[in-house]
């Protein structure tokens, strides 16, 4: 017997990704969504989802599968969502969709551009695209650090409006694609991340939730916590290299007590809850096996681990789906779902450093 062939033996067996129980849920969910492309390259939100955020998902979806814009199976799609983007980012690095929704949420639907575009950007071997990609991604960056307040938050509007509605929902959007930027390479303030960061643990409850607005410096902040905003924050953290507040397990467990029951939470058929088992399902996948045990070993009582919490989702997640491949949504935002709903059942492919530990 050769040595290989012993090491071969020796060696765990490579668990397929994504797991057999779900590859053609995957593909079923990857060719119903590309089929949802609007002739401009982007995605329609439905009645309650703004287009931004519903293109940006889409195309983390399709790049999560191992697609880039040069390559694969899903290369074009990939191709007309840049350029989608491309004609919507206005001089100031605002990729700012003319939409309703868009425009009332604009740092939202900017947050999750800049996040696809700099996932494109990581994914692209083709040096004359991601040069391209690269400038959009570097205005965009330069737009999101002057819509920061001083206090370190984010709001929902223009910088000329920025201190309106800075809360810890849209925090962590922003939070979470400037982190990716800099992860590919681009030049992030490390000031802005550390007062974005300083921001959150002001605004974490005794519970471990997060806030949806802090208090001003120096008082405590009293309730009002959202469970997506503790799970952004733990995910974050988790993800995004080099952070780790002392609020991290608190964080964590808040997640676990608030969005763990994620099967009645689908029951609800909608976007925002698929969401919201995205939120623990990426929290889950980036402390992995053992990861939950370090970070907070006196609480058995709320581990996480990534293997028993996959089983668990994949069920619960494929169990929704519809018959024609996608998810369903009572607002009519089926491509947010569907794109929610496939992030999770990519999370093992690893393509996308965005959403590794």
């Amino acid at each position: 017997m050769t040595t290989a062939l012993v090491l071969a033996l020796l060696s765990p067996a490579a668990e397929p990704v994504p797991p057999p129980d779900a590859r053609a849920n995957v593909a079923r969910g990857l060719k119903w969504l590309a089929d949802q492309q609007q002739p401009d390259g982007s995605w329609d939100g439905g009645q309650a989802a703004a287009t931004g955020v519903t293109t940006a998902r889409a195309g983390i979806a399709l790049l999560m599968e191992g697609s880039t814009p040069s390559t694969g199976k899903y290369a074009p799609q990939l191709r007309k969502a840049i350029d989608w983007f491309a004609a919507q980012q206005k001089d100031t690095g605002h990729l700012a969709p003319a939409g309703q929704r868009d425009l009332s949420n604009g740092i939202q639907s900017h947050a999750h551009g800049l996040l696809f575009l700099v996932c494109a950007h990581d994914a692209e071997g083709d040096p004359t695209r991601a040069k391209r990609v690269a400038k959009l991604v570097e205005r965009a960056v330069t737009f999101a650090v002057a819509c920061q307040v001083p206090a370190g938050a984010w709001g929902r509007v223009e910088p000329s409006e920025r201190t309106a509605g800075a809360n810890g929902v849209q925090t962590c959007e922003v939070l979470h694609a400037l982190l990716a930027a800099r992860k590919a390479g681009f030049e992030v303030p490390r000031d802005s991340v550390d007062r974005a960061v300083r921001w959150l643990e002001r605004a974490t409850n005794d519970d471990g939730s997060v806030a949806y607005a802090a208090p001003p410096d120096g008082q405590r902040v009293r309730g009002g916590g959202t469970a997506g905003a503790a799970a952004g924050a733990a995910a974050l953290a988790l993800t995004g290299g080099a952070v780790r507040p002392n609020q991290l397990p608190g964080w964590v467990r808040s997640t676990r007590r608030t969005l763990s029951n994620y099967e009645r939470t689908l029951q609800q058929q909608n976007f925002f809850a698929m969401q919201q088992v995205l939120a623990f399902a990426r929290v889950a996948h980036a402390l992995g096996e053992a990861g939950h045990d370090r970070l907070d070993s006196a609480d058995a009582s709320v581990q996480v681990v990534w293997s028993h919490e996959r089983a668990k989702l994949f069920k619960a997640v494929t169990g929704v789906q519809q018959a024609d491949g996608g998810w369903p949504d009572q607002f009519g935002s089926r491509s947010l779902a569907t794109a929610h709903a496939l992030t999770i059942l990519q999370l093992d492919n690893g393509y996308l450093p965005a959403f590794t530990r």
